[in-house]
């Protein structure tokens, strides 16, 4: 009797077939548990169930295959049935792969209804706002590439305004032309920037990577006092990042720089710190590229700038972005996340921090060496020199960096080294009332306390008290 062959090439195609597409469906059924909208979306129950499917219509493929290829030579009438059953597994195969796309556009559709499609890939986000910057809107979105995840990103299109749209759009390609320069660990990337093709979401949009943990302002001010051991590794990686801005071939002056524009990336065990958002920066040689806009917010605006943005005179001199007025913009903000605050200088508004600014600059040095008084010791000397209100005398990034590693790894071997360990420790020795100007981990706000001590040092100063200084 003629044997027919145990397996056409046909047949083991169609297997082989079947087998990769369940093996397929497996890994992404797999996949989807490490989607943000997991647990919303589809679920351990869910995922469980086609897990039990995949298994279930494998062993029954491997079956069938052994079944195929021993009985069918021996009874041929087997053959009809045999392929019977291959059918129902096939079917139910493609059945589990169209849930398996349905789960993953649901997936899809959950980070956002809104679609734009743009030269790397897709981005999707809801119609909401998140967090506001000086002339942009950053959202959540999510970027979907071929053949890779979902991936969340930060999303700046325009802020509302009455300015033209070639001058947002100018604006922004200047932001990225500038970003996109920028290359270190403690500077956040640019992920892309482009025009979309649907303009109701601005004539430009800025792409960058999100974190969960957010800005370096929250990350200290929202923990009630839980992350502040990592204070100085976060400073430290401000202080490389803007070293590195400062040293590049063409310099790049940040020119907005605070806790907000610094983002914390990693996870709360081991964070890092990278600056973004260069909306109000200024590119140095080889062609100048300076900023439209000069200062950012006046609790970290250098005094000299805020002096000549009031100037009037065409002929005095006009507000201009340099490296002495980013070190200000610095010393400021480590001042504010050494304290946990949300803006340095607590006791004052906006308006009173700017007429205080624009005092001569002994009554400013004054008030910042008292203000200075309410962290640990060891840094007084240092942000003293940070924030002299003359820029002549405030140092260069190279020196501040060496000055910050110097003291962080000897200054304290006397007997304890000032360190990320021990840093709980000297917080803990700024005695009463200078404490109560860190925002509270617990109970009451006790600024009051602080500001008696603080307004009996600016009158014994011969200063002014904070109700009398807006003159």
């Amino acid at each position: 009797m003629n044997q027919e062959p145990a397996d056409t090439p046909t047949k083991s195609v169609r297997y082989n077939q079947c087998r990769t597409s369940l093996t397929l469906s497996a890994r992404e059924n797999r996949g989807f548990t490490g989607d943000p909208d997991f647990n919303q979306v589809i679920g351990e129950d869910l995922q469980r169930l086609v897990s039990r499917q995949i298994n279930e219509l494998l062993t029954e493929l491997v079956n069938l295959r052994t079944k195929d290829t021993w009985l069918r030579n021996i009874i041929p009438i087997v053959r009809h049935k045999v392929d019977k059953e291959f059918e129902v597994i096939e079917k139910g195969a493609a059945a589990v792969q169209r849930g398996i796309q349905r789960s993953a556009q649901r997936l899809e559709e959950a980070k956002g209804k809104i679609v734009l499609e743009f030269h790397n890939g897709i981005l999707r986000f809801h119609e909401r706002r998140d967090e506001v910057g000086g002339y942009g809107v950053v959202r959540k979105a999510w970027v979907k590439m071929e053949g890779h995840p979902s991936v969340p990103v930060a999303m700046k299109v325009p802020n509302a305004s009455s300015e033209e749209p070639e001058t947002v759009r100018r604006r922004f390609e200047r932001e990225g032309d500038i970003w996109s320069r920028l290359y270190h660990p403690n500077v956040n990337e640019l992920v892309a920037i482009f025009q979309p093709s649907n303009k109701n979401y601005g004539e430009v949009i800025i792409l960058s990577p999100w974190t969960d943990l957010g800005t370096a302002t929250s990350f200290f001010h929202d923990d009630r006092g839980s992350n502040r051991h990592h204070t100085l590794s976060i400073i430290q990686d401000i202080i490389t990042g803007v070293e590195y801005m400062h040293q590049v071939v063409s310099p790049v002056y940040h020119g907005d720089l605070k806790g907000n524009n610094v983002l914390i990336f990693g996870s709360r065990d081991s964070p890092s710190a990278k600056i973004t958002d260069f909306g109000l920066s200024k590119i140095c040689e080889p062609v100048p590229v300076a900023a439209t806009v000069v200062g950012g917010n006046a609790f970290w605006t250098a005094p000299e700038v805020l002096v000549a943005k009031r100037r009037k005179d065409p002929g005095e001199t006009k507000a201009e972005l340099t490296w002495q007025a980013d070190i200000w913009s610095l010393g400021m903000t480590i001042f504010e996340l050494v304290t946990r605050s949300l803006f340095p200088m607590r006791d004052r508004d906006m308006y009173r921090a700017e007429t205080f600014l624009k005092k001569p600059v002994v009554y400013i040095d004054a008030e910042i060496n008292d203000y200075l008084q309410c962290i640990p010791e060891p840094l007084r000397g240092f942000l003293s020199s940070l924030l002299s209100a003359d820029p002549a005398l405030r140092p260069q990034m190279t020196e501040i960096k060496k000055t910050w590693n110097a003291m962080v790894d000897n200054i304290l071997e006397r007997p304890v080294r000032l360190n990320s360990r021990s840093w709980s420790d000297h917080v803990a020795q700024v005695s009463k009332p200078l404490c109560y100007y860190y925002s509270p981990t617990s109970g009451p706000d006790n600024l009051n306390q602080w500001s008696v001590w603080m307004n009996d040092r600016r009158v014994s100063g011969g200063r002014k008290s904070l109700d009398a200084d807006d003159e």
